[in-house]
């Protein structure tokens, strides 16, 4: 465990909050995770060079959320696709909401988070 890691560690341990990736501190996402129950983060990077990321906090997409995106994506993908980060971002770095780019590398993330069921069909 590096120095980095004790002292947060340590921070968490006495209930003080540190800065994490996009500005947003450990009592911030302790608090949504409460409010939303699942919190994620997600990291995006700013160039081809991948050494500065964005990051951003979202929680999973709710019904009214998912209906909005699905109505949206089939006219105006790109409209969808902000409209999804716009409505799960909790908090972090505002360009990812703005920036077209920014927003369709995030939306890739979250839609991995909407998981439909299993089921089977069977012909009677």
């Amino acid at each position: 465990m590096t120095e980095v890691e004790k002292t947060k560690k340590n921070e968490v341990a006495k209930g003080e909050s540190f800065v994490l990736p996009g500005g947003v501190t450990q009592t911030q996402v302790n608090e949504w995770k409460k409010k939303y129950r699942n919190v994620h983060q997600i990291q995006v990077p700013t160039d081809d060079t991948y050494e500065d990321w964005l990051t951003i906090y979202i929680r999973e997409p709710n019904r009214e959320v998912l209906n909005e995106y699905l109505r949206k994506s089939e006219k105006v993908p790109i409209d969808a696709a902000l409209a999804l980060v716009r409505n799960t971002f909790l908090g972090g770095d505002e360009e990812v909401k703005k920036e077209s780019k920014f927003a369709l590398a995030a939306v890739q993330k979250i839609s991995s988070l909407i998981i439909a069921g299993e089921a089977r069909i069977k012909k009677l």
